[in-house]
């Protein structure tokens, strides 16, 4: 049977199933309503999702609609998700980005990446992820997946790989499961952390140092990195097996030439966002009383649109009042993604304002005769599936204080908890509404949904298992930082 006679029957049986589940859920009996009605919409979401039995971004419309008439979420409260700041983030960067492709910096960028990566193609995926990874530990993983995905692409063009192939497959699933991996290795790298260390500041009375995480984020990283690179390359198998001789490169660079007024401006704009991005943190250090203002006015969306307004205010060429950027440009930013992340956004938070999330977390009861690793595993679990369908802060700020009070319960050490469900908040490698990184990079055109859902599923398997064995060994066993 051909693909699209398949597709075309999954269509049709996904589009049933999620209507004939959205009915099961509202009139199922003895869950409370308003959970009965958040769990109607999850379904009918994920099924159609999954099956992309309508266009995914048309779905993503149904939680702004849905909640509001279920009296889920208020009307207005409901749509501001879809104008979250973290839109912003990812419209800031797309526009950055644009930018880049417009003037062919990222092809130029591609370029150093190739050169630099060698002739086998399996290390320059290496290679990749390891930038990718280390960028994203300091900068917002969607800004970070938002500026290498067209360089990603320039990539592939410049060696000629097409749409559909194993080998674009891979590099764009690298890309953003290296920006989720790398996001984890420190404190600011993505909000779970940040929020794990202010809960056991104002709940615990311990402080969570910068370095104290780095002891458990990045061994986490540094393990998981490699494991995904080689399993994605079994998974799939890439045709390609050397890069072009070195002297293709340096005809493209010569083909390049010297670098336009654009490509600085553009430069320039990244270097300063990545910059305001990654000390923005340490402001509150330097005992300066502007800087400690500007910290709490200036957030990663506002510095990625402030970045992206210079685009359209520097002249490239004040005489012929020419610019970096134009309106048109703006045509070319896929806001299907922005409206399939805000869809994301409506749907978590109705499941958690209807105590949905809270009812599904506490489904799986925990006993205190298990032993610790058991019980570090079931937490990975409910934490690492929950956050595949609904924002990983929203989570974090739900389940963290649902875990101390369990650790009291069972009488174990809070941080036996919190760790595996902090780490967990961000292992979002199933679909593209689980995190930003996915979003960007299912926009490319070379993975498709069911490729995301089962490569993802396999690596969130892997990742449960390293979860696990970091939180325990690393945490409680070895460095003894927070007693298991």
């Amino acid at each position: 049977m051909p693909d699209s006679e398949k597709d075309l029957i999954k269509n049709k049986i996904g589009f049933v199933a999620g209507i004939f589940l959205f009915f099961f859920f509202i009139f199922i009996p003895g869950i409370d309503e308003s959970v009965r009605k958040a769990l109607a919409v999850l379904f009918l979401c994920a099924v159609w999702w999954g099956t992309e039995a309508i266009p995914i971004y048309v779905t993503a419309l149904f939680p702004g609609i849905l909640l509001p008439l279920l009296d889920i979420l208020p009307l207005q409260e409901a749509l501001n998700q879809y104008a979250h700041r973290v839109i912003f983030l990812f419209f800031g960067g797309f526009l950055i980005a644009r930018a880049m492709i417009k003037w062919g910096l990222d092809k130029r960028i591609a370029i150093i990446i190739l050169s630099k990566g060698g002739k086998n193609s399996n290390i320059l995926i290496l290679y990749f992820m390891i930038v990718t990874a280390f960028l994203s530990a300091f900068i917002s993983n969607t800004a970070t997946t938002a500026m290498m995905l067209p360089i990603g692409m320039a990539l592939l063009l410049n060696i000629k790989i097409e749409e559909k192939t194993n080998y674009g497959r891979v590099l764009m699933l690298a890309i953003a499961y290296a920006a989720t991996i790398g996001g984890m290795a420190t404190l600011i790298g993505t909000p779970p952390n940040a929020i794990f260390a202010g809960f056991s500041e104002s709940l615990l009375g311990k402080e969570i140092t910068f370095f104290e995480w780095l002891k458990i984020g990045l061994p986490f990283s540094i393990i998981m990195l490699p494991l995904t690179w080689q399993f994605l390359l079994r998974r799939y198998k890439p045709e390609i097996v050397e890069i072009k001789e070195k002297g293709v490169i340096e005809e493209e660079k010569i083909k390049l030439g010297k670098l336009k007024r654009e490509e600085k401006i553009t430069i320039f704009v990244f270097i300063m966002v990545a910059l305001l991005w990654i000390t923005r943190p340490f402001w509150s250090i330097i005992p300066v009383a502007f800087l400690e203002e500007m910290q709490t006015k200036l957030d990663d969306a506002l510095i990625a649109m402030i970045g992206a307004l210079l685009l359209f205010i520097i002249p490239a060429d004040i005489k012929k009042w020419k610019f970096t950027l134009t309106w048109k440009d703006v045509s070319e930013i896929p806001f299907g993604i922005l409206i399939l992340f805000g869809g994301g956004l409506c749907l978590g938070k109705g499941l958690f304002e209807s105590g949905a999330a809270e009812w599904i977390a506490d489904s799986i009861p925990l006993s205190a005769s298990l032993h610790p690793i058991f019980i570090i595993f079931i937490i990975a679990v409910i934490t690492s599936f929950l956050t595949e369908i609904a924002s990983n802060t929203a989570i974090a700020n739900m389940m963290m204080p649902i875990l101390i009070a369990i650790s009291k319960t069972i009488d174990i050490s809070p941080y036996t908890l919190l760790i595996p469900a902090t780490l967990s908040c961000s292992l979002a490698f199933m679909l593209p509404i689980s995190t930003p990184p996915n979003a960007i990079v299912y926009s490319s055109g070379y993975i498709r949904m069911s490729d995301m859902i089962r490569t993802g599923f396999l690596l969130h398997m892997v990742g449960l298992i390293v979860i696990t064995l970091v939180s325990y060994f690393l945490t409680g066993k070895i460095l003894n930082i927070f007693p298991v």
